[in-house]
């Protein structure tokens, strides 16, 4: 009976245990598809996205684009809906948006990892830059803690959309910074630095995900588990 009763237990513990294992969650953003600003059907608009804030260097400009407004260089629409944005950059200037989105750093723990995503494609006439995607820093991303420079058309032709993730491990670091400086929700960054001449990338679909690190549960499990596995031995 006592074996029975403990099997019953550990069973139900891990039960318990599995449901209270981190989750991820989706982070609410503001316009992630550039669609809140409406522009001409196969028109493009110089303007930043509704939802979004400029940092900007040197020549170019913010666009947002509609359906086929590209076409006829090899871009045929959007990723999904009807809109895009694409960042222009002259020479060694950067062209970037960002947002505050609706997580707070103070409730973060190291380990917790944020997963950043965003579409992106070219024209076939123009090179692009190189993109990024970073954190809380109103500067060039090369002083940020970010995901290193992304070549998108080195394993991607103009006109194909391919998604770019940044996973970014939350460290204890980060936190005190944060604190410092009293950042109040994660500022999530994107756009492109150039180089020589005219440069364009275009992006779509941004989106962040937060997954906690492990509970302690989580290591309960696993013991319990173990557990089990000896009480039915016995049994």
């Amino acid at each position: 009976m006592k074996c029975k009763a403990l099997a019953a237990f550990a069973s139900a513990s891990i039960a318990l245990a599995a449901t209270q294992a981190s989750a991820a969650t989706v982070i609410e953003l503001s316009n992630p598809g550039f669609e809140t600003d409406a522009v001409g059907s196969g028109a493009g608009g110089s303007f930043v996205p509704a939802g979004w804030t400029s940092f900007a260097s040197g020549g170019g400009n913010h666009f947002v684009g509609d359906g086929a407004w590209l076409a006829g260089d090899a871009v045929l629409g959007a990723h999904t809906g009807d809109q895009y944005y694409l960042a222009h950059v002259l020479n060694n200037g950067h062209r970037t948006i960002h947002q505050d989105t609706s997580l707070a750093w103070s409730s973060l723990v190291a380990g917790d990892v944020l997963t950043m995503s965003v579409w992106t494609t070219y024209r076939s006439n123009l090179a692009p830059g190189l993109v990024y995607m970073w954190l809380n820093d109103t500067d060039a991303p090369s002083a940020s803690p970010n995901s290193g420079p992304i070549d998108i058309a080195a394993d991607a032709a103009p006109g194909v959309w391919t998604q770019r993730v940044w996973n970014f491990t939350v460290t204890q670091g980060i936190l005190d910074t944060a604190s410092a400086n009293s950042w109040g929700t994660v500022n999530l960054q994107l756009g492109m630095i150039g180089s020589t001449g005219d440069r364009q990338a275009i992006f779509d679909d941004v989106s962040m995900v937060l997954t906690p690190v492990p509970e302690p549960s989580t290591a309960l499990l696993a013991g319990l588990m173990g557990v089990s596995f000896l009480i039915r031995r016995r049994r």
